[in-house]
């Protein structure tokens, strides 16, 4: 039985004043985890020449799959207390995980996992296309780019089942609706809707549009089923139609591509002016392979910003898009405080820091996105 949920939605004070705290938290654990003790881990491994431990002498394949586990084992390792902490300790605090710390290890296990099967083989490939080919940066590219592709089609059949139990959507008055307005918005093609059980983890609410060519469906949280009116999930699925209709999965693709192009040339130009530097002897030398990560490292953090923009722009197309098929404005106002709510994020955070770091465009100016469409629509 749905519990009676309040429509329209108005922001809880006590979240409000709890989300800043909790933004703050998670800013500072994403600049420290994910930037600064990586860098500091991987300049000290050049400055101290810990980086010639990874010749092995063994055949290159072998010494370069040895190399990258041990590396990625080793981030790991130095990221693993704050991550536990961020990720289990302070979420619980917060009331968003309902993990236990068993289950909680349990996934981040399988991450790093997957996190293997993914950069040990590739990289292994990144330094035979290095010892072998001229110029290996366009090769590595074409291979890059490929592989984007290929994991974007495989993602939904096969990562997302590793994390989700998935399960067909039950309700098919709910179901039936969601597919008429996708069908009217021109996209015939997408037959599966299924639930994610994100309530074993955490009472976050999501829904996506997933996967490329016949791997594509639609994705609808528990969390957000049982949290949200079913006129606010409607406009949910209005906004992940506005990204599949306007071909933001593909759009994201290509930018992941040519993002692969500069990042190699890169990489080339950083491996070339190391030589005689680090104990370096070659481009290819596996002593090198630190200052690789450290390298792709800055450049995804040089790059943020811009690919933000770009992210919030699709957003916020996405959300015009959404209006317009669903055409409840009002439900997407109170869709975007509940969400806010729920998942303890700032409605109104610094525009410094929603330049930088944030992805999807603030909740206040996506509210107000509503209101324009309604005075529009109303004359």
């Amino acid at each position: 039985m749905r519990k009676r949920l309040a429509y329209p939605y108005r922001y809880d004070p006590k979240k409000r004043a709890l989300a800043k705290r909790y933004s703050r938290f998670k800013l500072a654990k994403s600049l420290v985890n994910g930037i600064a003790i990586p860098v500091l881990v991987l300049i000290a491994l050049l400055l101290s020449g810990a980086n010639l431990a990874l010749r092995t002498g063994l055949p290159w394949h072998a010494e370069a799959a040895l190399a990258v586990a041990a590396l990625v084992t080793l981030l790991a390792l130095v990221t693993f207390p704050l991550s536990y902490y961020s990720g289990h300790v302070v979420d619980k605090r917060y009331r968003l995980s309902t993990q236990t710390a068993k289950a909680w290890l349990k996934d981040h296990l399988k991450g790093l996992a997957l996190g293997y099967l993914v950069s040990v083989p590739l990289l292994t490939l990144f330094y035979g296309l290095l010892r072998f080919t001229s110029p290996w940066w366009l090769y590595a590219a074409i291979a890059d780019a490929a592989l984007i592709v290929f994991f974007s089609h495989l993602w939904p059949l096969v990562v997302l089942p590793l994390f989700y139990k998935l399960t067909p959507y039950r309700d098919a008055a709910q179901k039936r609706r969601l597919l008429q307005m996708v069908r009217g918005a021109g996209v015939p093609d997408i037959r599966t809707v299924l639930v994610a059980n994100e309530s074993q983890r955490s009472v976050r609410p999501n829904a996506l549009f997933s996967g490329l060519g016949s791997s594509r469906r639609i994705v609808l949280f528990d969390t957000l089923l049982s949290g949200f009116t079913p006129a606010e999930v409607e406009t949910v699925i209005a906004h992940e139609l506005g990204h599949y209709v306007r071909k933001d999965i593909w759009r994201f693709v290509a930018l992941d591509i040519v993002k692969a192009f500069a990042l190699m040339l890169i990489l080339d130009a950083a491996l070339r002016a190391a030589i005689g530097s680090f104990g370096i002897a070659a481009i290819w030398d596996i002593a090198g392979l630190p200052l690789l990560f450290l390298a792709f490292t800055l450049f995804e953090l040089a790059t943020e910003p811009f690919e933000n923009a770009y992210s919030r722009k699709r957003e916020a197309a996405a959300d015009w898009f959404g209006l317009e098929a669903a055409r409840k404005p009002e439900a997407q106002a109170s869709t975007e405080r509940r969400l806010a709510d729920q998942s303890l994020g700032e409605d109104r955070p610094h525009p410094l820091l929603e330049a930088l770091f944030h992805s999807h465009p603030a909740p206040w100016r996506r509210e107000k996105m509503c209101k324009e469409w309604k005075k529009r629509h109303a004359r």
